[in-house]
């Protein structure tokens, strides 16, 4: 992720699909939080978000030039 958000603006999100200190990356804990009815239900939301946010920036162009104004001043 890092290497990327270099090249192009980015994000990093972090999911609630367990109670914090329950789990950590890369973890088979992780990996059975993110098969859970909560992990699954937590990441169409974020799926959702994601995809509104898409769709927001594809129809104006308003905040698509901020984008890349805010990116090329870092």
């Amino acid at each position: 992720m890092g290497a990327v958000s270099r090249v192009v603006p980015s994000l990093h999100p972090y999911l609630a699909i367990c109670d914090r200190g329950a789990a950590m990356c890369h973890e088979h804990r992780f990996a059975a939080a993110a098969a859970s009815e909560r992990g699954i239900a937590t990441t169409l939301v974020a799926a959702k978000a994601m995809a509104r946010t898409a769709l927001e920036v594809l129809a104006d162009p308003a905040p698509r030039a901020a984008i890349r104004d805010d990116f090329a001043q870092r």
